[in-house]
């Protein structure tokens, strides 16, 4: 009975350390009663620690919502705070999704009513401003190039900050240049619908292997961007590279299959069956210099 109370005693201590310092695997764990983590802890102590572990979590979710309440107070709140607290589950002690929607739908409105007063800004003589016609140039590349809807609106938050208050920074400066650079290099060397049909359907190509090849996907794709600057369909490019691509696989294996029969003790003018077709093992010659 005594050892019987010191495994209590100790798993009830460990039951309260994870508890405070992890609320959330606690929680599951005791749940699980005798097959879970504590099973020697009795019904009464069981749930009042998961009641305790409850009141932890949602003392760790109010911290979470205060945290955005104190950026909404401040005028601090970002698109990417918003993203950075979806991460955290609700169980685990995070916002309601509810909320964050809410509270994101808020800042869509005010970076639109922001970009709509900048674009009715006029000069001395009643014509635009530099700043509305150099924002709606901005607003006219992001709209069109931009497919992902939290990167259109992430990138009209930055253009609504950086111009709100008619002073560029130089950190906006640089912002500001290398997002027109890149979308005017999109601009350049594709048709939209075109190019984006092309490029996704390389990518899935190239990223259904087990292991994909990264830098695989960055040479075809400079290869596809290439042959659509020189005026090439972007279909028949990608269909190209695509085909290339299964060659070179196909190259590859046969050669490593017929170096393995090598390997295995296969002699010159062995035939080798690969994936259905004879092959005739030849020693390579060698060139007369």
């Amino acid at each position: 009975e005594l050892l019987n109370n010191l495994d209590f005693n100790l798993q009830f201590q460990q039951a309260m350390y994870d508890v405070i310092s992890e609320p959330v695997m606690a929680k599951i764990e005791l749940e699980k009663k005798e097959n879970g983590k504590y099973p020697l802890i009795d019904l009464k102590t069981r749930l009042s620690l998961i009641e305790k572990a409850q009141r932890i979590i949602r003392d760790i979710s109010e911290q979470n919502h205060e945290k955005i309440l104190e950026k909404i107070r401040e005028g601090t709140l970002t698109l990417r705070d918003i993203e950075e607290a979806e991460k955290i589950p609700e169980k685990e002690g995070g916002i309601k999704t509810t909320i964050l929607e809410q509270y994101r739908r808020s800042l869509y409105h005010g970076i639109t009513n922001k970009l709509n007063e900048i674009l009715k800004r006029k000069d001395t003589f009643g014509e635009p401003a530099k700043e509305a016609i150099e924002v709606k140039q901005y607003l006219d590349l992001i709209n069109k190039f931009i497919d992902n809807t939290s990167d259109l609106w992430k990138a009209r938050e930055a253009l609504a900050k950086a111009y709100a208050d008619g002073i560029i920074t130089p950190q906006e400066a640089y912002f500001l240049n290398n997002l027109k650079k890149n979308l005017n290099t999109i601009a350049g060397i594709r048709s939209k619908n075109l190019f984006t049909l092309a490029f996704n359907k390389l990518k899935n190509w190239l990223t259904k292997e087990p292991i994909p090849n990264e830098a695989d996907l960055v040479l075809r794709t400079k290869q596809l961007i290439e042959d659509i600057s020189k005026g090439k369909n972007p279909e028949e490019s990608v269909n190209e590279i695509i085909k290339e691509k299964i060659n070179e696989d196909l190259n590859m294996r046969i050669f490593n299959s017929i170096q393995e029969a090598i390997n295995a003790g296969y002699k010159e003018g062995d035939e080798v069956l690969i994936q259905g077709k004879r092959y005739i093992i030849k020693r390579k010659e060698k060139k007369n210099e």
